[in-house]
């Protein structure tokens, strides 16, 4: 019975978040079609939860936590002048896993090695993975090893 409920929860969970999802298209700088959505489709309890959670590292909290963006959004579209939005790098509009990839596949943006050495600021960063829970996305700061981003939900 246990396995069928947390079958049902996740089920309505993914439900709620797809039905947060409106359709929306954000551009790179060089104009290709980013897949975005309203919000990441967590409860206001999810978003205290994970901003608590959030809160339990050596880190400078800017802002509260927030459902209306994360941090792919926030590294990519918000920190250049873009509105709030949710973007992940499996877009659950189109199916596309690497949602995110056209921010350096149209030249918007350049790949290149990244040391901690660099101390450059204003870098985007991506972690790439084939899991939504762990790809993160950041801007490098002048310090070692501090970036500034955006936790999920926190």
């Amino acid at each position: 019975m246990k396995k069928i409920l947390l079958i049902v929860l996740i089920s309505l969970q993914h439900i709620y978040t797809q039905a947060q999802c409106n359709n929306l298209i954000v551009k790179t700088p060089k104009n290709s079609n980013i897949s975005a959505c309203t919000n990441g489709g967590h409860t206001p309890a999810q978003v205290q939860q994970a901003d608590t959670y959030s809160r339990t590292f050596a880190i400078t909290v800017f802002e509260a936590g927030t459902s209306n963006y994360n941090c792919h959004a926030h590294a990519w579209h918000v920190s250049e002048g873009g509105n709030k939005v949710w973007i992940d790098n499996f877009s659950p509009i189109s199916g596309n896993l690497n949602n995110l990839n056209p921010y350096w596949t149209d030249g918007s943006y350049f790949l290149t090695a990244y040391t901690n050495q660099n101390n450059v600021n204003n870098l985007k960063v991506f972690y790439g993975s084939t899991s939504s829970a762990t790809d993160h996305s950041a801007i490098t700061t002048s310090t070692v090893n501090t970036y500034i981003s955006k936790m999920g939900a926190g």
